[in-house]
């Protein structure tokens, strides 16, 4: 929770002078222990030209005073200094303060006109789709915000963004969910994704298009909407009325495949978009408490992608079981030869209902 004199910012944040127009677009951000991404990000979404948006902050009891830095990021006592290839989406800093609105985990819904930034104390570690939840809830409850979109901690987008997704969003032939290009945030010329990905049910593994590809490849964006079983989690945009249609996500997948089985969901009664040049770039890992500049998820992560798979496999293509057990001992088989012992124990140990 937030100190005493953060809580004065926040009446002082309620006076600020300058307001964003009515919002189309919620964004939200679930944050846990992450603080110096966030604000990062923030600074990146307060620089983009389109201002039809609100930002939802959902902190997930976060032990490292993260509610706290937010408010004093928004009243301007503490500025953010990026550095490398992308610092000039967070930098020179927005003008400040903004106006702020903290909410405690069983405070009534806050109105769109309450302020343009949300920081929402959850109350306890939901995981990614119970603090998403938390923020669609809000947002779902604001009469002219049409979209959502679900952005990770660890991104930064480039200012003509949120124009571009509005943009896709509102075309005539209303897409329920929309995706968009995701770069790797250390090394911006490398592709994470363009929209999404491909599933393969019978190995339980996904690969985002264009994934670790260099450059601007050429590709329709037909194409792209077309092949895509799944918009990634890291850039995530979906209409109010699919979200009415479908609800929200489920929250028995702490972490990983909530995604997946919500674009199950929607592809239903709605079909994929893509925000074809919306850009947003990645620092990847870093929600999940790993680190994929480190050659590999750490164990936490790795169990929580296993139990994930193996729950979502059981529900939705539970004859494809077999093939994804043993896809999982080969890659037991590849952890041992590579001497990572602890994480073959625990993904045997999961296979066998441990």
């Amino acid at each position: 929770m937030a100190s005493s004199h953060s809580h004065q910012h926040t009446a002082q944040l309620q006076q600020a002078p300058t307001r964003l127009a009515e919002p189309t677009l919620a964004i939200i951000i679930v944050n846990w222990n992450g603080w110096r991404d966030v604000v990062e990000c923030l600074e990146s979404i307060f620089n983009n030209k389109d201002r039809r948006f609100r930002v939802v902050v959902c902190d997930n009891a976060s032990s490292d005073g993260s509610i706290g830095h937010f408010i004093d990021w928004a009243a301007g006592l503490a500025p953010v200094t990026a550095a490398g290839a992308l610092a000039h989406l967070s930098t020179p800093n927005t003008p400040k303060p903004l106006r702020t609105a903290l909410i405690g985990p069983d405070a009534p819904l806050p109105s769109a006109d309450d302020a343009d930034l949300f920081i929402i104390d959850t109350g306890a570690n939901l995981g990614f789709a119970g603090g998403n939840n938390v923020g669609l809830k809000i947002a779902a409850n604001w009469a002219g915000c049409r979209h959502f979109w679900l952005l990770n901690p660890d991104t930064v987008i480039e200012p003509d963004a949120i124009s571009v997704l509005i943009d896709r969003m509102d075309e005539a032939d209303k897409p329920g969910m929309v995706g968009t290009d995701l770069r790797f945030y250390h090394t911006p010329e490398v592709i994470q994704a363009y929209n999404g990905s491909r599933y393969n049910k019978w190995t339980g593994t996904s690969r985002g298009h264009f994934n670790f590809h260099t450059g601007t490849p050429t590709v329709a964006r037909a194409e792209i909407e077309e092949a895509t079983d799944f918009v990634s989690g890291a850039s995530l945009a979906i209409s109010k009325a699919c979200y009415n249609d479908i609800g929200p996500m489920n929250e028995a997948y702490f972490l990983y495949f909530e995604e997946i089985e919500w674009a199950l969901k929607a592809k239903k009664r709605h079909h994929i978009g893509y925000a074809q040049g919306a850009l947003a770039y990645h620092k990847e890992g870093t929600a999940a408490g790993s680190s994929s500049n480190k050659g590999g998820r750490s164990l936490a992560s790795e169990r929580f992608l296993l139990r994930s798979k193996l729950m979502f496999t059981r529900e939705q293509f539970p004859w494809a079981l077999p093939a994804v057990y043993a896809f999982t001992l080969m890659q037991i088989l590849v952890r041992i030869r590579r001497g990572h012992f602890d994480k073959a124990g625990m993904m045997f140990k999961l296979l066998m209902g441990r």
